[in-house]
């Protein structure tokens, strides 16, 4: 019996030793990654912040917001993401400022950043940037985040974008719009039905369906029989029982059918993912899509 404790005290004098040992470690890594924020080199600080983000060093946070304001748009990049990493939700005025950063990456970044810390006071600066940046990933990104946050103020500017002519953030808007709940603008899309833009009836004739407008049932039938030996269009019967329908899988397979061409390659090739894909990953699928002609 002596000997089995003392085998068991030995072998937690051991473990005691290794875990102090793995922290001492840990926070000289840290030390010397920190150390590293200051080094000439733009690549050493990206590294260095970057590694800190992915261990967790909160320890690092002041010397990360420095970061913010680096000259190298790489470096500010990173701070954002490792901010973003660290739960550094008491620098969002700090990171907020970013959203008019020169660079796209940089600004699509905090608009994320802005999602993950559920930054309410972004959402002006957010309504700006749908409507005004000139990259479509920043747009996607701040469209997507707007419906996170459940920015109902965001509707009209939405429903603008509808008509914008660009597929991404059109696909992107009907997404937010449908996850935004936004029932005050069934009137106008049971209009846009009888759009002569065809794709712009599509999204019309989804986002009903997503809004669960059964009085649109008849007028989207009449339009299915129209079109329907139009090759440029591709609503069919699933679309209109999207929100009928019994089964969250017969609403995305709806959806994978339906007028959106940037999704069916990203739901034929990853059926599983697209039948239970959120909104929010959809949104994101579009935005790449767009971008990615």
């Amino acid at each position: 019996m002596k000997n089995i404790l003392a085998g068991s005290l030995t072998a937690l004098i051991i473990l005691i030793g290794a875990l102090s040992s793995m922290a001492d470690s840990k926070d000289g890594r840290v030390g010397e990654l920190i150390k590293r924020l200051d080094s000439d080199k733009e690549s050493l600080r990206s590294s260095a912040a970057y590694a800190l983000g992915e261990m967790g060093a909160k320890e690092a946070i002041p010397e990360l917001k420095r970061l913010l304001i680096d000259k190298e748009w790489t470096v500010r990049q990173v701070a954002v993401e490792a901010l973003r990493k660290l739960e550094a939700k008491d620098l969002s005025a700090d990171i907020m400022r970013l959203l008019k950063d020169k660079s796209n990456d940089v600004r699509e970044s905090t608009v994320v950043a802005m999602g993950e810390f559920g930054a309410k006071e972004a959402i002006p600066a957010l309504i700006k940037i749908i409507n005004d940046d000139e990259d479509d990933a920043v747009r996607n990104a701040a469209i997507y985040v707007l419906s996170k946050l459940g920015a109902r103020e965001s509707i009209p500017d939405l429903t603008g974008l509808l008509k914008s002519g660009n597929r991404g953030v059109c696909i992107s808007s009907s997404l937010a719009l449908t996850e935004l709940n936004a029932k005050e603008i069934i009137p106008d899309l049971m209009k846009m039905i009888s759009d002569t833009n065809k794709t712009m009836c599509g999204y019309a004739a989804y986002m009903l369906g997503q809004l669960g407008c059964k009085e649109s049932i008849p007028q989207l039938k009449g339009f299915l029989k129209d079109n329907d030996k139009n090759k440029d269009i591709k609503i069919n019967h699933t679309m209109i029982r999207v929100e009928i329908a019994d089964t969250e899988k017969k609403r995305m397979q709806g959806l994978a059918n339906s007028v959106f061409p940037p999704l069916i390659s990203w739901a034929l090739t990853r059926p599983a993912r697209i039948l239970n894909a959120s909104p929010g990953t959809l949104i994101r699928a579009a935005g790449r899509s767009s971008q990615n002609g």
